[in-house]
């Protein structure tokens, strides 16, 4: 059975709050279709903010998920099989790419431990 567009949802968010915590807040999920939509027509749409810094938008439907930094440019886009993805592998791809735009020296200084 498929995932709904509100579980992958909450799969999502979990995800990001189990691997970094506190460096992620205010969730907010938006445009999510009904669970009742055909396949083709689900999906929907996660903000939050990360080290206090940027608010990452995550775009997921049907085959495709991707994430983005303010400045509106990609920051992954994955492809999902079966709606079975690996779910860490995405949140270290937005992690790693968000800390290559924050100063070292920035999350040092707030507290968040460096992954580097």
């Amino acid at each position: 059975m498929k995932m709904k567009p509100s579980e992958m949802a909450e799969k999502i968010i979990k995800s990001f709050e189990e691997k970094l915590g506190n460096a992620v807040e205010k969730f907010k999920i938006s445009d999510l279709t009904d669970d009742s939509h055909p396949i083709q027509y689900w999906g929907g749409t996660i903000k939050f903010k990360i080290y206090n810094f940027y608010i990452i938008r995550i775009e997921f439907k049907p085959g495709r998920l991707d994430a983005y930094i303010p400045n509106g440019h990609s920051v992954n886009n994955i492809e999902i099989s079966n709606y079975d993805m690996d779910w860490d592998k995405l949140v270290e791809e937005v992690k790693e790419e968000v800390q290559l735009r924050i100063p070292e020296k920035y999350l040092i200084a707030k507290g968040y431990k460096w992954f580097g």
